[in-house]
């Protein structure tokens, strides 16, 4: 269940021995419905099928998303003048899918409840993804870590300078889900275990 710069590529990469199939972006709903024609092609049905998904810290991910929405020809421009532009970005377009992308509504149900089997995190990629395909019972060559945003300069890793406080308020409000599950902050590391269900929702 794909969410919008998780490390899609390097899943799909890794997996690609194994019959896996992304839902997009949107909805729990909506990746129920679009899997609905080539699950039962295959003769299965949701219910049944091994269901994961990768979160990411949403400070990074919206760093990251902007540099893919945003052309490059901004890479000879200094430090600052991305930092600006950045916060001019996410106030307008960027928020938009900020607010139509995030993990609660792609994970969870009305209820709260987590549809994911298992549910790994981006920043401990490595170790979440061999848990999936030890899942799908295969035994991948290498995992795949090896797709950066192309777009995104090396000093552009550090994401907590693009924030000023108005910035950092907006991933506050609308990434509560993922922060409180997850232990997501602009400066600690998320929680040091994956999540599965049965999740319990942070109070």
């Amino acid at each position: 269940m794909h969410i919008p710069k998780t490390g899609g590529n390097c899943v799909l990469a890794t997996l690609k021995d194994a019959p896996v199939l992304a839902t997009g972006h949107g909805s729990v709903q909506r990746s129920i419905d679009r899997m609905a024609k080539p699950l039962r092609q295959a003769g299965l049905n949701w219910d049944k099928v091994y269901k994961f998904s990768f979160i990411r810290n949403p400070w990074d991910r919206m760093v990251s998303w902007y540099y893919h929405s945003c052309s490059a020809d901004r890479q000879d421009w200094e430090p600052e003048q991305h930092y600006e532009h950045f916060r001019d970005w996410i106030c307008y377009k960027g928020l938009r899918g900020l607010v139509t992308t995030t993990p609660k509504l792609a994970l969870t149900l009305y209820n709260g409840i987590l549809v994911p089997d298992f549910v790994g995190q981006y920043e401990h990629m490595e170790r979440d993804l061999a848990h999936v395909a030890d899942e799908l019972s295969i035994t991948p060559a290498v995992i795949a870590l090896s797709n950066p945003g192309k777009n995104r300069p090396a000093w552009a890793r550090d994401f907590k300078p693009f924030y000023d406080r108005r910035c950092d308020s907006i991933i506050v409000a609308t990434a509560d889900w993922e922060i409180a599950t997850f232990r997501y902050s602009r400066d600690d590391e998320p929680t040091p275990a994956p999540v599965e269900r049965p999740l319990v929702r942070p109070a």
